[in-house]
């Protein structure tokens, strides 16, 4: 997962700087500006499908308690009491 949301982001990086620069310089044109916002967001949802798709398959891997834990640590549930208490 890191290695392919690493390029994928690099990617992004790359066209946003292609569009700033574009801009900077007024030498892009609608069809141009929709190309790179268009390659910019599937690029997100790419990425965006890469990190879930990593997370169900960690979760497939866990115990019922491991991935309560994983959802825990993660932001996902809030304990309401404390362990011990």
């Amino acid at each position: 997962m890191h290695a392919e949301a690493v390029r994928i982001g690099t990617e992004i990086v790359r066209l946003e700087a292609e569009l700033d620069s574009a801009f900077a310089e007024g030498a892009i044109s609608a069809q141009e500006l929709e190309q790179l916002v268009n390659g910019m967001a599937g690029l997100r949802g790419e990425l965006r499908y890469v990190h879930l798709a990593a997370h169900l398959e960690v979760t497939a891997l866990l115990s019922e308690h491991e991935i309560h834990e994983y959802q825990r640590l993660r932001g996902y549930v809030h304990d309401q009491h404390m362990h011990g208490n």
